[in-house]
């Protein structure tokens, strides 16, 4: 009998992290049933990697919880139609905090894994979950009531897909930036997000304004969306910095071919500071344990002043890509193996 699991993307990122444990499955013969919600870039990226994923459901595109939770359960109740056909002969479903599969998995009888590397965002939804992966930074008292089926794996969720991995993969010609500037990624915050919040608007601003007068850098934004694309540009207009908008790409190619990284969210400034990419970052949310983790390394750089925009060095990069190796998706891949045995 063929062995089905159900993997779900909910946002861009969780591509990237779940592929490579994707590929470990089928390689022992597994066969993976594909979601995606078309929310930010997800379906650019899974065009993109090929990926036979059905699109169903979008992102409320509003801060209210009210609007999101409609998603939510307007989502469910599509992926609740496409997997019920499949519920027995699916062995389990895994995502990255995928909400709206945790609650039909729940819905269908479907042993459930997740994947949780923020501990201070709302986490009624793993507690659906059957199992609870977490980066080992992250003390178990953080999900108390979990306590039972969280399991620890070694290292942080971006060693999964950066491990074994030659960064770059490819010579990115079609940046077209100037190899004698300083290269800096810029990830503006969300607009949408839970953790969005006066100050880290305040500091995205101050940033900008800082990068835009500076004449020897040049900035490769990486907006969320189209109406933050417009904004941002507008912002930039008549600066004496360079910018350009890069065409859609694997996160950690673009990363391990700049100078520099910032950031108003996680993905990004994390794997930048797991490469030993100068990374900042002026998330202004609670902070977990992997980015204490990161700081405490030495790796991640937090700006949460004008004084910290300030004092950020805008120079090119002089130490090289640091290599990782791929401990983490073997041992969740192995994990993934054993439910069912």
């Amino acid at each position: 009998m063929q062995k089905l699991f159900w993997v779900d993307f909910e946002n861009a990122p969780h591509i990237p992290v779940l592929l490579p444990i994707i590929r470990s499955l089928e390689k022992e013969g597994y066969k993976a049933i594909m979601t995606a919600r078309n929310f930010s870039f997800t379906e650019e990226l899974v065009h993109k990697h090929n990926l036979p994923a059905v699109m169903i459901g979008r992102g409320s595109g509003s801060k209210s919880s009210i609007s999101k939770a409609f998603q939510v359960a307007k989502r469910v109740l599509s992926l609740y139609s496409l997997i019920r056909p499949h519920r027995k002969k699916i062995i389990f479903s895994i995502a990255h905090a995928s909400r709206s599969q945790l609650f039909t998995a729940r819905l269908l009888g479907i042993t459930s894994v997740s994947l949780e590397d923020y501990e201070h965002s709302n986490q009624l939804h793993n507690k659906l979950s059957t199992y609870l992966l977490i980066p080992e930074p992250i003390p178990f008292s953080a999900f108390p009531k979990n306590r039972k089926s969280v399991i620890h794996y070694p290292g942080i969720k971006e060693n999964i897909y950066l491990g074994g991995l030659e960064l770059p993969r490819q010579i990115l010609t079609f940046l077209h930036t100037d190899p004698q500037k300083v290269n800096v990624l810029f990830r503006p915050e969300g607009r949408t997000t839970h953790y969005r919040s006066a100050t880290s608007e305040a500091l995205q601003k101050a940033i900008l304004k800082k990068l835009k007068f500076t004449q020897q850098a040049h900035l490769l934004i990486y907006p969320r969306d189209e109406i933050q694309k417009k904004e941002i540009d507008q912002f930039l207009k008549n600066g004496s910095s360079s910018y350009s908008f890069p065409p859609i790409t694997d996160g950690p190619d673009l990363i391990a071919s700049v100078d520099m990284v910032v950031g108003g969210g996680g993905t990004m400034t994390r794997e930048s500071a797991l490469i030993g990419v100068p990374s900042y970052t002026f998330f202004s949310g609670k902070w977990g344990g992997v980015d204490n983790y990161l700081e405490s390394q030495g790796d991640l750089v937090a700006i949460r002043s004008q004084a910290d925009v300030d004092s950020i060095p805008v120079v090119k990069r002089s130490k090289p890509i640091r290599k990782l190796d791929n401990e983490t998706c073997k041992f969740i891949t192995d994990f993934l193996l054993g439910i069912n045995e």
